[in-house]
């Protein structure tokens, strides 16, 4: 393994030598520290000495006794690198391939961190380029490899064939190890598409080939201990545990939770039973469940801790304005009382960082970061409040704007309510219902919102009239101050945001929660606005201030277009 010596020779000393000896990295000295540099002599095997230049490390006050002639012993520094800066490597790929790069920083031998590396890109048979940088863990690196430039192509690095063979010989290994065959070209293969470099101008002389050896393939039977009659058992191969999960297909996938089916015989609490009536649209038992006051104690009880739907959303989903307003009625008396766990919470207390003068993590109550028997108890908070939800509800999930103006008008609430939700119809892309708030906010008292903003929304193809750069960024008073050019991005026609871009083609700018254009082109309902900001260089990965990237809020917004066009470009820069 390799060592490193870390010393400076003291100062003062007129015979010893001001030397660092560190390779390919420096490290600061403290002013506080000393070094000392001794001559010490070694005796070897034969009995002779010989000087040798030994690099200690003193202590200020250490420094200071040795000056006044005093003995001081000190000790030696050593510290061990496995891999070191600016050494190429391959790493195991998800397939039965590697991949290759370069390590940025020294890696000692005892680290289990990331390590900081920069990979290179595939562009042809044993060709490689440079490409970003990232991290790995120690684990995944197969071996060193050597990495050389192209004479005639510059930019481009070839792996040695002899590194080359080498690396593809231990991941053959490692995939028989586990079980599986490696569909890797033969040596001939290697040597021939890793020795394209003698044809780009290198003249390099051809190594000879050592000859060994050839090994005895029959296993040779393991000799019996002496005073032994019994013959030695075969040693059992441990199993290794593989870097991939490896599918079962034995388990049959589900397409409905058999929980909530029609059929189904699962024992369920009378609360949740709401929602199992409501998903086939059982009228009557719904009804008699509503004006069981005695025994089911609310109907807003959610599906799970993990699924926060109850009965009144998937009211809300169904658009069954009905069931809406069964639910908000008013049940009378109502005497059952809310369920209850037998388990009581459990917890290890709590420290403050005056006991131990730092800050202490929170202890959990099972090993290895679980909750233990308090995950049992995820249901203990009631909510009754999703009706209150309900206008915020139905903007996410793209409900129609006219189910959502008669379940206004059934409880008495204003239309202008929707002003407030404006935000949450333009970041999700839906176009329509934005729209209609803009001409709500319009004939009100104006709310910031301007013609373009009307115009961006509610046009299909009609034409623009003119404006200025001005009108493209006037924002909002309300909603995170939306401008006219995120609302262009929604719009699945991209003629309107080119022409937007053809007054003001600032892609970069952002609303007061960091959206960015390439944002609310992912949520759209077509992929043209998306397309049309990647071709002019937006960041497909930079994050808005919830670290959002595009991509999950196309996921979040169900835009399966929008998803295919930026895993696209995820794939081609792999």
């Amino acid at each position: 393994m390799p060592k490193r010596k870390l010393s400076k020779s003291e100062e003062g000393s007129s015979n010893s030598k001001v030397a660092v000896q560190i390779e390919q990295t420096k490290k600061p000295v403290d002013d506080d520290d000393a070094y000392a540099d001794t001559d010490t002599e070694m005796d070897d095997a034969e009995g002779e000495k010989q000087q040798q230049s030994t690099l200690f490390r003193l202590s200020s006050r250490l420094a200071s006794m040795k000056r006044r002639g005093k003995e001081v012993e000190v000790k030696e520094e050593y510290e061990e690198f496995e891999y070191f800066a600016e050494d190429c490597v391959t790493v195991r790929a998800p397939g039965k391939d590697f991949y290759l790069c370069r390590i940025l920083d020294d890696v000692p031998e005892s680290t289990n961190e990331e390590i900081n590396i920069a990979w290179f890109d595939q562009v042809g048979t044993n060709r490689y380029k440079v490409s970003y940088d990232d991290t790995i863990y120690k684990a995944s690196i197969i071996s060193h490899v050597g990495v050389k430039e192209v004479t005639d192509e510059p930019g481009l690095y070839y792996i040695t064939p002899k590194t080359l063979k080498n690396t593809k010989s231990l991941l053959k290994e490692t995939l028989t190890n586990e079980g599986e065959h490696f569909s890797g070209g033969d040596d001939d293969d290697v040597d021939g598409a890793a020795g394209d470099h003698e044809s780009a101008g290198e003249n390099e002389e051809t190594p000879t080939k050592k000859k060994s050896r050839k090994k005895s393939t029959s296993k040779k039977t393991p000799k019996a201990p002496k005073g032994s009659t019994k013959s030695a058992s075969p040693k059992k191969k441990s199993a290794k545990r593989g870097n991939k999960l490896i599918p079962n297909p034995d388990i049959n996938l589900l397409e409905e939770d058999p929980t909530y089916s029609k059929d189904s015989t699962v024992p369920l609490s009378i609360e949740r039973q709401a929602i199992k009536l409501l998903l086939p649209n059982d009228d009557a038992l719904l009804e008699a469940l509503h004006t069981d006051g005695k025994n089911c104690y609310t109907l807003f009880q959610q599906r799970s801790p993990q699924i926060s739907r109850s009965a009144y959303k998937y009211a809300l989903l169904q658009e069954n304005l009905d069931y809406c307003k069964l639910m908000l009625k008013d049940r009378g008396e109502v005497t059952a009382k809310p369920k209850t766990v037998d388990l009581s919470r459990k917890d290890t207390g709590k420290s403050d960082y005056k006991m131990f003068g730092h800050a202490v993590r929170e202890v959990t109550v099972s090993r290895g970061n679980r909750e233990g028997n308090n995950a049992f108890l995820a249901d203990e908070v009631q909510r009754n409040t999703d009706h209150l939800y309900a206008v915020s509800f139905c903007i996410k999930k793209n409900i129609s704007i006219d189910f959502v103006k008669k379940h206004l008008k059934a409880f008495d609430r204003e239309p202008s309510l929707l002003i407030d939700h404006f935000y949450e119809a333009v970041q999700t892309g839906n176009r329509e219902m934005a729209g209609e708030i803009v001409k709500i906010a319009i004939k009100k008292d104006g709310y910031g919102f301007n013609f373009l903003h009307d115009n961006l929304l509610n046009f299909t193809k009609e034409k623009l009239p003119s404006f200025k750069a001005a009108s493209v960024t006037k924002k909002t008073h309300v909603s995170f101050s939306i401008a006219p050019m995120f609302c262009a991005c929604i719009n699945p026609n991209a003629k309107y945001l080119q022409e937007v871009l053809n007054v003001h083609d600032d892609i970069n700018m952002s609303d007061n929660a960091a959206n960015r254009p390439i944002h609310y082109a992912a949520a759209c309902s077509g992929p043209e606005p998306l397309k049309l900001l990647i071709s002019r260089g937006a960041d497909v990965t930079i994050p808005n201030g919830q670290k959002l990237t595009p991509l999950i809020i196309a996921v979040k917004c169900n835009r399966v277009e929008n998803i295919a066009v930026l895993m696209s470009l995820q794939s081609g820069s792999e």
